[in-house]
């Protein structure tokens, strides 16, 4: 049986924190709590083997879904000046965009991410 997932990113003190919860589908609306800055889907598959559920491993992971603003290497220089650490970062890993979050970090866009312009 396949079940799915949505995780949930929020700020934490080295890396993001995640929180995953099970939904009926990738369509189901969900309620968001004010920390999250993004989310993604995945499926887990379960199957029940003489009374003993087994788990897989999270497969058919969906695309980052960021809340806030997407940024090129232009718009970073504008926002936080020709020296930061964030324009430093874009031109020495070649990254084209960025989102810029409302917690205030700034992560890679990878091909397929999505950035949504409202809050949670």
């Amino acid at each position: 049986m396949t079940k799915h997932f949505v995780k949930f990113f929020t700020p934490g003190l080295i890396h993001s924190t995640t929180y995953a919860r099970e939904i009926e589908n990738r369509e189901t609306s969900f309620d968001i709590f004010e920390e999250v800055y993004a989310y993604q889907f995945y499926d887990i598959e379960e199957v029940i083997i003489n009374g003993e559920t087994l788990k897989g491993e999270p497969k058919n992971h969906s695309p980052m879904y960021y809340y806030g603003e997407e940024w090129d290497l232009n718009d970073a220089i504008k926002n936080t000046g020709h020296d930061s650490t964030l324009v430093r970062n874009m031109k020495d890993n070649e990254w084209n965009r960025v989102v810029s979050t409302p917690c205030g970090c700034c992560y890679q866009l990878f091909d397929g991410d999505k950035v949504l312009t409202h809050s949670p």
